[in-house]
């Protein structure tokens, strides 16, 4: 099974930026109304492109939603651990 770094094709140090920029790219690479045209070339995709395309989206976007989180938690932590009144 893919982590969600692999899925976005980004390594578990990448910063924020990184990883919303290879979000954005994977988001437009697999989204059903812009890759079904390509799968219907692929192979693995024969019969059934619209499905395998929503998938792909699917896993992008929930790779996205727990990596950005996971990120703006760590540094959320960090920033009370630093908090003076």
């Amino acid at each position: 099974m893919l982590s969600f770094y692999d899925v976005l094709g980004v390594g578990p140090q990448a910063q924020l930026p990184e990883i919303r920029a290879a979000y954005l790219g994977a988001a437009l690479r697999h989204h059903p109304d812009k890759a079904v045209p390509r799968l219907l070339e692929e192979e693995g995709a024969v019969g059934r492109p619209v499905s395998f395309a929503g998938q792909r989206f699917e896993h992008v976007q929930t790779a996205w939603e727990v990596s950005a989180q996971l990120l703006v938690n760590s540094l959320y932590t960090l920033s009370i651990g630093s908090w003076q009144p």
